[in-house]
């Protein structure tokens, strides 16, 4: 049986950049070996931070909307798009339950972009230098870039916006036909359908170009927009590979997901709702910091097939 090298261990260094290259399941891996290896730092850094939002949330939405609405609490909102997709959850409960969700919201870019930007600057400091980086140093500096962080979350959150809307007209007419004529309905439904479909494949394409762009405004000193192009042009001829290792390490943190949640669904017969706020506080304080990491690990791995192609064309 054929043995994968996935490259030399964290603990190696990289003495060449070229090292950093990998496939899916090396991205995946060494994402989890760097989160093994400062473990604590990690849980202090970007664990705490959204622990911290993700319990004001919880106490928050249940003092003012009662603990039915505790199942509406989440860990941060990385871009608008998915804010708009929970309003609607929030809007069922009137316009006191969407103020507050907006509010929430805002506070969630802003914590979300500090605790990301904490780890993946740990990670970055880290990674090929084992030990190198410091809690202080990465919180500082998330601190200092957190506008940055915020602004290509709300402009990638807008292009995505920009995509779905000719969905959101497509549908417009099916509200317009009063009574409802059947042969009409289907036909506007097949238009929405297309639509749609269109819709997804671009908006799907775009996060996955795009997908970079935090770790370039971390690694890098780009603006917004220059580290969403350097992001677009890192992953030129590297879109499966992305998709796939975006694939991979969402499926295994989903499977832990599952895993926390099966082991405080006993705690619904005690706390009641209280156990779906309990499931997210220990998800956020222990896994939150994954997908940063794995957003360097990635950004190193493309950065390096940049370099590879570069010499090769000289």
């Amino acid at each position: 049986m054929a043995i994968v090298d996935d490259g030399p261990s964290p603990e190696q260094g990289f003495p060449e950049q070229t090292q950093f290259v990998l496939g899916a399941t090396g991205i995946v891996s060494r994402t989890f070996s760097l989160w093994f290896r400062r473990f604590l730092e990690y849980t202090l850094l970007a664990g705490v931070i959204t622990f911290l939002f993700t319990l004001v949330q919880a106490v928050i939405v249940y003092v003012i909307l009662g603990p039915s609405a505790l199942s509406l609490v989440t860990g941060g909102y990385a871009d608008i798009l998915s804010v708009l997709l929970e309003v609607g959850s929030y809007a069922t409960m009137g316009t006191v339950a969407v103020l507050l969700f907006l509010v929430i919201a805002i506070l969630g870019f802003v914590f979300s972009a500090i605790a990301s930007g904490s780890a993946m600057k740990l990670a970055l400091d880290d990674y090929g230098n084992p030990g190198g980086g410091s809690v202080g140093t990465s919180f500082s500096f998330a601190l200092a870039r957190v506008a940055r962080l915020i602004g290509i979350q709300l402009v990638i959150g807008g292009i995505m916006m920009i995509i779905v809307l000719p969905v959101i007209l497509a549908m417009a007419p099916l509200l317009l036909v009063v009574p409802p004529n059947p042969e009409a309905v289907v036909g506007m439904l097949m238009v929405m359908m297309v639509v749609a479909l269109v819709a997804v494949i671009v908006a799907f394409y775009i996060s996955v170009r795009l997908a970079p762009s935090l770790a370039v405004a971390v690694a890098e000193d780009h603006g917004v927009i220059d580290s969403m192009k350097r992001a677009y042009d890192l992953t030129s001829g590297n879109f499966w590979h992305v998709f796939g290792s975006q694939l991979l390490i969402g499926i295994v943190v989903a499977i832990i997901e599952i895993l926390v949640s099966s082991l405080t669904f006993p705690l619904f017969f005690t706390v009641g709702p209280w156990a779906t706020a309990i499931s997210r506080l220990i998800v956020a304080l222990f896994l939150s910091p994954i997908n940063p990491i794995f957003s360097i690990v990635l950004y190193r791995d493309l950065a390096a097939r940049a370099e590879q192609r570069a010499e090769q064309w000289w």
